[in-house]
């Protein structure tokens, strides 16, 4: 009789803090649910800001657009990986990115080919890269034609005398062609096919 009792009663708490933990547990799933859901949000809010934050480009210059583009690039995956539907922003991330370019890639940007279409976010970075390509092959043909003119050996040794007086290939007047004003007036792909002409591509 006693032993019956005891069982019954040992059953009946086992049976409680069966339940207590089962509590136990639910408790922990729901908390730990809210707290990954904070932490998507948090982190989600902070890509936006990131993005929204990206630094203005003052001049005309591949080593800012690439940041400026690997950056954006970078947080955009972010938010996709989070699961946002960033193949639908693409009109908006381009309106804010499109705000942090310098005067001369912006104005290169507004006749970029879109086919008469809203332009994705796809476009805009191959339209960064090309013109990171261009302003890179640019100054790397100007480096090393600075370098070169160092070493040209005067025709008349007698006169000891080197020129150093740098004359554009695009106007032929005495400046370098990455500071040529004719030549940084054209189009982004008038500019590639004239240094393409000029060897420097």
């Amino acid at each position: 009789m006693l032993y019956q009792e005891f069982v019954r009663l040992w059953k009946l708490r086992c049976r409680k803090m069966l339940v207590l933990m089962f509590r136990l547990l639910n408790l922990f799933i729901r908390i730990v649910t809210t707290k990954s859901f904070e932490n998507k949000r948090l982190i989600t809010n902070n890509h936006i800001t990131e993005i929204l934050n990206l630094a203005k480009i003052t001049k005309e210059s591949s080593t800012l657009l690439r940041k400026l583009s690997d950056d954006l690039n970078k947080h955009v995956r972010c938010l996709k990986t989070l699961g946002h539907p960033i193949d639908t922003w693409d009109t908006l991330i381009i309106q804010i990115v499109v705000a942090k370019l310098d005067h001369v890639t912006l104005k290169e940007w507004e006749p970029f080919p879109i086919d008469g279409e809203y332009p994705t976010l796809a476009k805009l970075l191959a339209f960064f890269k090309k013109i990171c390509e261009l302003l890179e092959a640019i100054k790397n043909s100007e480096v090393w034609n600075t370098h070169a003119t160092k070493f040209v050996k005067p025709k008349d040794i007698s006169k000891n005398f080197i020129s150093t007086e740098k004359t554009c290939l695009f106007c032929k007047q005495s400046h370098v062609i990455i500071n040529c004003p004719d030549f940084l007036r054209l189009s982004a792909q008038t500019r590639l096919a004239e240094a393409k002409k000029l060897h420097y591509v």
